[in-house]
């Protein structure tokens, strides 16, 4: 009989599965890993969290970046919570926020373009995987393309810890094997605190697809056409400093420094 969707079914997780991931830089120095026996369900030691290949393979990388932090404490989940796809779609939303609107990516906004679905079996919560992202009905966030399913996820865990207990290098919460308690925040869809990610809604829709500023076409607009677009901008409440030509952050013009990470991992 095969096990219930979404349970724990052991790891595959060997030292060259893992060795890979170091050489990739998904995994710093100063993060000891270790590879499961055979346990089916994770058996951290003090200090260890557990983690996921499929999530590294899928953007995460460690120390877990303060957005992923923060959306897993803001919705009480820990990473076994997350499917093979919500990774991508939260990498997706951050690398969207810092390398195209050029913010930084916040809970606020993110639930105003994806929503959480439980994932129940006989009305029971998943251990694994309990918690799927969804785009919202009529977003437009540009479709990203996933696996129907990633079947056996769940396999590839294995265990990291900070070489230096005084300093963090991982920026995950401790292992607890309970599903999500109380979907806590699972409605939350509110508007962004940060006025300038209120405009992300337009940027997103007329600079990507038909309304991308910069895709060519072989039709000609009539003027009917030209002057529906044009509409469409001039209506919108866009902040004055705002260009479709704003240039990148680069070496030479780097974003602003939101925090120090040395001083973090120093304990400062």
């Amino acid at each position: 009989m095969a096990p219930p969707a979404g349970s724990w079914e052991g790891s595959y997780m060997k030292e060259d599965d893992i060795e890979r991931l170091v050489r990739l830089r998904r995994i710093p120095a100063g993060v000891i890993t270790r590879a499961p026996g055979e346990e089916v369900e994770p058996e951290p030691q003090p200090g260890e969290r557990v983690v996921f290949g499929v999530h590294f393979d899928r953007g995460l990388g460690l120390p877990a970046s303060p957005f992923f932090r923060r959306f897993l404490d803001f919705f009480g989940l820990q990473p076994h919570h997350l499917p093979a796809n919500a990774c991508v779609l939260l990498s997706c939303y951050v690398a969207f926020m810092e390398g195209y609107a050029g913010l930084w990516p916040e809970i606020d906004f993110w639930s105003r373009l994806f929503f959480l679905k439980a994932q129940t079996t006989n009305g029971r919560l998943w251990a694994c995987g309990a918690a799927s992202i969804y785009s919202r009905t009529g977003t437009p966030f540009p479709k990203i393309p996933t696996v129907d399913s990633v079947k056996k996820w769940q396999m590839s865990f294995f265990y990291v810890r900070s070489e230096n207990p005084v300093f963090d290098r991982l920026n995950l919460p401790e292992y607890n094997p309970a599903p999500p308690v109380g979907l806590i925040n699972w409605g939350h869809n509110a508007k962004s605190a940060d006025p300038d990610a209120e405009v992300c809604v337009h940027k997103i829709r007329h600079m990507s697809g038909r309304f991308d500023p910069t895709r060519t076409s072989k039709l000609e607009l009539n003027k009917a056409q030209v002057a529906r677009r044009v509409n469409n901008i001039s209506q919108a409440k866009m902040p004055e400093t705002w260009d479709w030509g704003l240039e990148p952050h680069n070496r030479a013009a780097p974003p602003e420094l939101l925090f120090d990470r040395q001083g973090v991992e120093d304990g400062d």
